[in-house]
């Protein structure tokens, strides 16, 4: 009886370590979606903002951007056009090819890990269907992870971010 209620509380105590729901929010078409919660002291808030396109009515330039973005050309696509990111208030830098070319995302979901988190966006239909994962810490955002939602475990392209130490006027 001892060692099942030292399991309780450890699950207990666990859950108040990681209190980030681990449930996926819901990303609208055109809007914005925000996923936020805590973790050792360290309080993380990203927000995911979407604008749906169509070429059908839109000019040359959205038409062009309709074709080299979205994956279903006959009808409107949702284009992820932002990403905020804040750990313990601090904005980071979040580089545009992290989130570039992401259609349709359906959900958010934010993932504690040892010393980073990640921002798992899953999105796309069917074959075209996708699951990107922007991995950062505290102090910035360090790769973008994208695989097939047919199989999320199989990593298909690895964008790696690292700190610029020297100066371009070499």
């Amino acid at each position: 009886m001892r060692a099942l209620s030292g399991l309780v509380c450890g699950l207990l105590l666990a859950s108040v370590a990681f209190a980030i729901d681990d449930h996926a929010v819901e990303v609208p078409a055109s809007g914005q979606a925000t996923v936020e919660g805590t973790r050792a002291r360290q309080s993380v808030r990203a927000t995911v903002t979407t604008t749906v396109i169509s070429g059908a009515t839109g000019s040359l330039d959205v038409s062009a951007l309709v074709e080299r973005e979205c994956t279903t050309r006959d009808s409107p696509c949702s284009l992820v056009t932002g990403l905020e990111i804040a750990v313990n208030g601090r904005q980071l830098v979040v580089p545009r090819s992290s989130f570039r070319g992401l259609t349709n995302v359906r959900t958010a979901k934010l993932i504690p890990k040892r010393e980073s988190f990640h921002l798992v966006l899953r999105g796309g239909d069917g074959a075209e269907g996708f699951v990107a994962t922007i991995v950062f810490d505290r102090d910035r955002v360090l790769k973008r992870l994208l695989a097939s939602s047919l199989a999320p475990e199989d990593v298909l392209e690895e964008t790696t971010y690292r700190v610029q130490t020297e100066s371009f006027d070499r």
